[in-house]
């Protein structure tokens, strides 16, 4: 599982990545193309979501997301894959 704790992935274009129970507690998300990622069971919490891209990404059963700061930023939140 990956640990990106407090990394700043601005701008990283992570397009289908596998980030399946990884940490990202306090990672800088902004503008971050997450398409069709898998974020499952990932620990989001203190995550900045400022405007990433979240077409089809898989966001199942999250890990602290209602401590991630501007989730209601990001973009294409209506087409989440959530289960």
């Amino acid at each position: 599982m990956p640990t990106c704790r407090n990394a700043d992935l601005s701008r990283a274009e992570l397009q289908f990545a596998s980030l399946k129970k990884s940490d990202l507690t306090g990672a800088l998300l902004r503008g971050v193309d997450l398409s069709g990622a898998d974020l499952t069971e990932a620990t989001v919490s203190g995550a900045d979501f400022w405007a990433p891209i979240l077409r089809l990404l898989d966001l199942w059963q999250p890990v602290g997301l209602e401590a991630a700061r501007n989730f209601d930023k990001a973009i294409n939140r209506d087409r989440l894959l959530q289960k």
